[in-house]
């Protein structure tokens, strides 16, 4: 009976290790790309924890060779967060973007004093917005838009 080979296993566990020892040197690449990227830095632990998956993933996929050096690991690792850094980025910009419309939306529905919509709002409306989260925010503008219920939430 053949024992199953665990080269991978000890690759996938040494590369976790390893990424895990480097941990501060990527999560202060993580924010500088987040920042570069437009995305709240905050995200740096989520994204090296996605990058330790991934890492894990090219391994288990055999993509990754036993004895990779250390600068490759990090050039490796930081490509990988780089990239999630930019989607987090992309996506902190479509969530603005979506906040913003909803706030349009909400200023241009609320009547002025003659009882016709006003272009801006009033300082209440103002105080409002900037306390309602974006994503509150998004779906406030979805029902002002007419989806129903189902759709917001699919």
């Amino acid at each position: 009976m053949n024992e199953p080979d665990r080269s991978h296993e000890r690759t996938r566990s040494d590369l976790a290790d390893r990424l895990i020892g480097h941990r501060e040197v990527l999560v202060a690449r993580i924010r500088r790309y987040l920042a570069g990227a437009g995305a709240p830095t905050g995200q740096a632990d989520d994204i090296f924890s996605t990058t330790v998956r991934r890492t894990d993933m090219l391994a288990a996929a055999g993509k990754i060779v036993d004895g990779l050096s250390d600068d490759s690991l990090l050039a490796l690792s930081s490509a990988i967060a780089r990239n999630a850094a930019r989607e987090a980025g992309r996506e902190a910009r479509r969530e603005r973007r979506r906040a913003e419309a909803a706030a349009e939306g909400l200023r241009a529905r609320e009547p002025d004093a003659e009882g016709t919509a006003s272009p801006q709002g009033s300082p209440l409306t103002e105080d409002l917005l900037s306390r309602i989260d974006p994503e509150d925010l998004a779906v406030i503008d979805l029902k002002l838009r007419g989806a129903d219920w189902p759709a917001i939430a699919g």
